[in-house]
């Protein structure tokens, strides 16, 4: 026996000892998943009332809306006094005193209630898209994952075939030893490939199951790949980050205006009627505190750092949200054009040359090595038609979250 074949002697033994360990995942059944075939935006309105992170985002805008209200209520409770003094002629008296809001601290407050409660509407907006986005996504790469692993499954019994015609080959002397080895070898990576993408078949529907709340089915994403190329124009005022970065500015100016009026402290009135022996007496009292000792300047001018700051977030929020619009509108027209280019001509000539190709393996005119190249090179495009739906499918996605139109798809 010369080297090269002790070699391929050794490889084989190898194979043989290895592969018991995948028989067990090569009888595993493939598509596992649920028939249900629930419309996806059913889907969504499931997965938004029972949502963890909706349901968080709810009771952050129910206790902002009760933080709203406890702002809007007066600032100060009247005080009464009473006093009593026994000397020569005994006094009686009675009082009633008040803070007055001179600034008109309490309107400052509603307005930042208000602003508050916005912000956490907003916020809940945006937890909701999010989680519609994620389902979206996982629905895409769950059907992805799908595809993959119903291709790897092709290529094991492929390569199974090509293993027991090379042995009948070989047993009446038509092939090589190194060309029975190379066709076992394919065997044992279909079946190590095959393994790997049913892991991540695996990992794609417990993260889908983990977001909707339910077994995953097969979910429609409404032909994503047939619509036509979004419009660019009138977009910028539905991003919801902008939104929020308004609001976080208006925010900070309603709390600068808030701080400003603290720097004032607010004057008390009072009445006072009482009695001194058999004499009646009204009084008025009036006090007002010196803003000497405390002031508020620091506090001051740490908000109007920040609400410069927040300034400068949205300004830098809106150049780069027409950058993403843009670039983002770009990706889906050319996958797009490369999806369609494929429906129209690839699909049928990909057919073709796997037929081809088995007409010439078996009429002696390519060995197996050249066949499995040739096939390689025909998985491989297989492969890339799948990641561009899923590309193509994750950029509409990707542009529905942005400018927050989940609505206008789900409905058509």
């Amino acid at each position: 026996m010369n080297f090269k074949k002790l070699q391929f002697f050794l490889l084989y033994l190898g194979m043989l000892l290895i592969l018991p360990s995948y028989s067990q995942a090569e009888n595993i059944p493939i598509l596992s998943h649920s028939k249900d075939k629930t419309p996806f935006n059913q889907v969504i309105g499931r997965a938004l009332l029972t949502n963890p992170a909706i349901n968080s985002a709810k009771e952050k805008l129910k206790a902002e809306i009760a933080r709203s209200r406890s702002l809007g209520q007066a600032l100060y409770n009247p005080e009464v006094e009473f006093a009593y003094e026994n000397a020569n002629d005994t006094t009686k008296t009675i009082g009633i005193s008040q803070k007055i809001d001179w600034q008109g601290k309490r309107g400052s407050n509603i307005n930042l209630g208000r602003v508050r409660v916005d912000i956490a509407r907003i916020q809940l907006d945006i937890t909701r898209n999010s989680l519609i986005a994620d389902i979206a996504r996982s629905t895409s790469n769950y059907e992805r994952n799908i595809g993959l692993l119903s291709l790897r499954e092709r290529i094991l019994k492929s390569a199974q075939n090509l293993k027991r015609f090379a042995e009948r080959k070989h047993a009446q002397g038509d092939i090589t030893l190194k060309e029975l080895q190379t066709a076992k070898l394919a065997v044992f990576r279909a079946q190590i490939d095959k393994n790997n993408s049913y892991a991540r078949y695996l990992r794609s529907r417990h993260v889908l199951q983990a977001l909707t709340g339910q077994k995953a089915g097969k979910w429609s994403l409404n032909r994503l790949t047939a619509r036509p190329s979004p419009i660019l124009s009138g977009k910028e005022s539905s991003l919801l980050s902008l939104k929020l970065a308004t609001l976080q500015l208006l925010k900070r100016k309603t709390q600068l205006s808030a701080v400003e009026k603290q720097n004032f402290d607010d004057p008390t009135v009072g009445l006072t009627y009482g009695k001194e022996g058999k004499n009646n007496f009204f009084g008025v009292k009036f006090s007002m505190p010196l803003p000497i000792r405390r002031t508020n300047s620091q506090n001051l001018l740490a908000v109007k750092r920040d609400m410069k700051a927040v300034g400068f977030d949205l300004e830098n929020q809106k150049s780069l949200f027409k950058v993403d619009l843009i670039s983002n509108h770009n990706r889906i027209s050319m996958l797009k054009n490369s999806y369609q280019s494929w429906l129209q001509d690839g699909d049928r000539s990909l057919s073709t040359q796997y037929e081809l190709l088995r007409d010439l393996l078996e009429n002696g005119e390519i060995n197996t090595l050249n066949y499995l190249l040739e096939i390689e090179q025909l998985l491989r495009t297989e492969e890339s038609v799948v990641d561009l739906k899923y590309n193509l499918e994750t950029a509409w996605i990707d542009w529905f979250e942005q400018t927050n139109s989940f609505g206008t798809w789900m409905e058509n």
